[in-house]
């Protein structure tokens, strides 16, 4: 089945594909999201800045849109404050130092930067962080749908703090759900870990209309 067949023409419907979806505006609400739970978890949250082509629009499900963003901007703060305030004294010093060549957001910490940029084939959105990166060990791990990336003694006390830990840390369906999204019609989810730096993901959103096709998962 073709993308243009399931266009919702009066926009109304999250969970149909819509004309004209301003990426960054869904960008936006994921990022605003995304910094709530990590204030929430943390009291702190590094700036999410969007960048690029902020105007640009496409035909897509803003759910699932919404749903990617959301996941890799969660993913994205944690894992800076994890790096950045998670670490004391002289080490800590020295990796601000080395963040950003010194360009750090208003909370003291290096942002998260979602660029957004429009091809001819596909809509291309990125999503970098300086969360220390994944050991590439690990990465085949962050698809599995048993993996969280919680702490074994970070326990919950209360089933609404589970909830809320589930909710944050992933209970194995956060990316991998998102990358089947991303596929849906074509597209694609990546990730590549700079291990001792940070992390760049990339969604590849297939603008091609008459060549994305219903791929459903296996």
């Amino acid at each position: 089945m073709l993308i243009g067949q399931f266009c919702e023409y009066d926009g109304q419907s999250r969970g149909r594909i819509k004309r004209g979806l301003v990426v960054a505006d869904v960008a936006k609400e994921a990022a605003e999201r995304a910094a709530a739970m990590c204030r929430d978890r943390f009291n702190v949250c590094p700036d999410i800045v969007i960048e690029g082509n902020t105007d640009f629009k496409l035909t897509y499900v803003r759910s699932h849109l919404h749903h990617i963003l959301f996941e890799l901007l969660k993913n994205s703060a944690r894992a800076v404050v994890d790096q950045h305030l998670g670490a004391t004294g002289a080490e800590r010093r020295k990796r601000l130092r080395l963040s950003s060549k010194g360009h750090l957001g208003s909370n003291g910490l290096p942002p998260v930067h979602v660029v957004i940029a429009g091809g001819k084939e596909d809509c291309v959105v990125k999503v970098s962080d300086e969360g220390g990166g994944i050991p590439r060990s690990g990465l085949a791990k962050i698809w599995s749908y048993q993996y969280t990336t919680a702490a074994d003694d970070d326990k919950a006390k209360t089933a609404q703090e589970q909830t809320f830990r589930d909710n944050f840390y992933g209970v194995g369906y956060g990316l991998p759900i998102a990358r089947v999204f991303a596929r849906y019609f074509g597209g694609e989810l990546k990730i590549i870990s700079t291990e001792g730096w940070g992390t760049d993901a990339y969604i590849y959103i297939n603008r091609l209309e008459s060549a994305a096709l219903e791929v459903l998962p296996d």
